[in-house]
């Protein structure tokens, strides 16, 4: 797990839970789909999507870390976007994305919302992933978060 020495105490454990994918979203409202929202995998350039506003997040969704316009992971040094919305909320931020307003960077269990659709960059070569990870307190962990810990474990 990256980053972890600056905070880690002993007491602590780390049990993977899995990676994901952050995937470039619009509403089937969005005016870059002009209409087309029914048509999977859709493709624009990033000229075409930077002139449109996003919404981020100020904090990151996964440690809730500060991080400004680099929360959400778009490589804003490559691609600088014009992010009109600030919303940590994610039901909050999701809801902006859904009405047509704003294009968001996201996590691809967002496009389980069938009012979501996945936006390709072709121009664009980079793909930000994230590991998600339980920490637990070794020693104080109450009985059920240790039985939560087996269970993902495998461990009996």
């Amino acid at each position: 797990m990256h980053g972890r020495a600056a905070h880690w105490s002993a007491d602590w454990a780390s049990v993977s839970l899995g990676t994901l994918r952050l995937q470039l979203l619009a509403g089937k409202q969005h005016p870059l789909l002009g209409g087309a929202a029914s048509q999977p995998g859709q493709s624009f350039t990033s000229t075409q999507v930077l002139a449109h506003d996003f919404v981020s997040p100020a904090r990151s969704l996964f440690c809730g870390k500060q991080r400004g316009k680099h929360s959400d992971g778009w490589r804003d040094d490559q691609f600088p976007r014009r992010i009109a919305y600030w919303i940590d909320d994610l039901q909050l931020l999701l809801a902006m994305v859904r009405s047509g307003k704003a294009l968001a960077y996201l996590p691809d269990f967002a496009l389980d919302d069938a009012d979501l659709v996945r936006l390709e960059v072709t121009d664009c070569g980079f793909q930000c992933m994230e590991e998600v990870h339980l920490v637990w307190n070794t020693r104080n962990a109450a009985q059920w978060q240790r039985a939560v810990v087996r269970a993902l474990t495998g461990e009996n």
